[in-house]
């Protein structure tokens, strides 16, 4: 078992090189090996392959992985943080929140593990004056081997080697275009009896759907246009109240122009927590593409109007590039053009929320599922006694209207 000593608490650690000395990308994609892309830019790279994070090496039994440990009752910071890290594997790095001590949820560490090892999600370890810790361990990813392909990134049962792509125009399960007298025999064909909206009215067709459980939420529509619908939603059971904008951008720049005007105006109107979602079919950084340039000119609008509304990624985990065109290796172009944006106000309400992008499967854009209230496993609370509660008159009686005493 690890032991805390107590200069651990005062040294700080320095970053360690990671082993991996191969070529790689810091971000994600799908689990197909992106060969074409990869010659292209390391002509020298051999027996490359790809996991879901985005990083193309040629050696793959180690790999750096993001993981985060909840801060626990007692201090755990500088090397003491390390000695915890190197349970899980070789620490590489903590993020700059981490290092400057300037949020207070979890120490987020780079740490580099073996590939197939299995990563303890518990941790054990003595403070420094000998007293056992449980330590609870999150990863933001965890490296898989596919058992079809070996190829890294996903499961065998997800494989694309083994299942049957269907052409693309080929009906899928998903919703075509929609025309105006086929809006209710579509809605009933769900199945379900929940409510629905739709900006129909502002583009020929209908390019976003709202559907809801009327039992559980109530959906206000505040304002809808051709690429934003605005609403403000209820959840009944509690009366917890948020914004919500539903994004689907148009395809060129200059057409994007007036979601970011809308943007900005329902800003002006949000008070309280504020999510904004949905395809905006523009990268916001220049990391969120590979395959295909990206220009100054296409970030400006997005990035101002992300400034101006005072929006701000929310946490999420899976994949980092949301969409891919399809084509062979060498045709491929990857990029981030869904997320899930939100305000202060949203993340301090939702601080639990899970936020997850799927794999895109035989779609080109990957499905995103947001938990609000994630369950979570609670310890229940052990009973805690003062010797001073002893001598007051009425104590036993108190703890039999309690129930502490028989």
């Amino acid at each position: 078992m690890e032991s805390i000593l107590e200069e651990d608490y005062e040294e700080d650690w320095e970053e360690v090189s990671s082993k991996d000395k191969s070529p790689r990308l810091d971000s994600s994609s799908t689990s197909r090996v992106l060969d074409g892309f990869v010659k292209r830019v390391w002509p020298e790279a051999e027996n490359v392959a790809f996991h879901s994070n985005g990083i193309f090496m040629e050696a793959i039994d180690v790999v750096p992985i993001w993981i985060e440990i909840l801060w626990s009752p007692i201090k755990i910071t500088g090397n003491a943080l390390k000695k915890i890290a190197n349970l899980v594997g070789t620490p590489l790095r903590c993020d700059s929140n981490t290092q400057l001590k300037t949020f207070l949820g979890y120490a987020r560490i780079m740490v580099e593990v073996t590939v197939g090892e299995e990563l303890p999600d518990v941790v054990e370890f003595q403070d420094e004056l000998g007293n056992p810790h449980r330590q609870i361990v999150h990863y933001e990813w965890k490296p898989t081997i596919c058992t079809e392909c070996k190829a890294m990134g996903h499961l065998g049962r997800d494989c694309r080697k083994k299942q049957k792509v269907q052409p693309r125009n080929a009906r899928c399960g998903y919703l075509r275009r929609v025309r105006r007298h086929a809006i209710n025999k579509v809605h009933s064909g769900l199945g379900m009896n929940w409510s629905m909206l739709n900006n129909i009215d502002d583009h020929e067709g209908g390019r976003i759907w709202i559907v809801w459980d009327p039992m559980n939420y109530k959906v206000e529509l505040v304002s809808s246009h051709a690429q934003v619908m605005h609403s403000r939603v209820t959840f009944l059971p509690t009366g917890v109240k948020w914004w919500l904008s539903v994004v689907y951008g148009f395809n060129r720049v200059a057409e994007r122009a007036p979601l970011w005007d809308s943007l900005n105006l329902m800003a002006a109107v949000v008070s309280g927590p504020w999510l904004v979602m949905g395809d905006f079919n523009n990268v916001l950084a220049m990391d969120e593409r590979i395959g295909s340039e990206i220009t100054v000119a296409e970030l400006k609008g997005f990035q101002e109007c992300v400034a101006t509304c005072g929006l701000m990624d929310a946490p999420a985990q899976g994949a980092f590039f949301t969409w891919n065109n399809k084509h062979d290796a060498g045709d491929m172009v990857f990029s981030r053009i869904d997320r899930v944006l939100i305000n202060d106000e949203w993340l301090a309400q939702f601080s639990e929320a899970d936020i997850t992008f799927h794999p895109e499967g035989l779609y080109d854009h990957c499905p995103c599922t947001i938990t609000l209230w994630p369950t979570c496993a609670k310890r229940k609370g052990s009973f805690k006694f003062f010797n001073m509660w002893g001598k007051d008159a009425n104590f036993t009686q108190l703890l039999k209207i309690s129930g502490r005493l028989g």
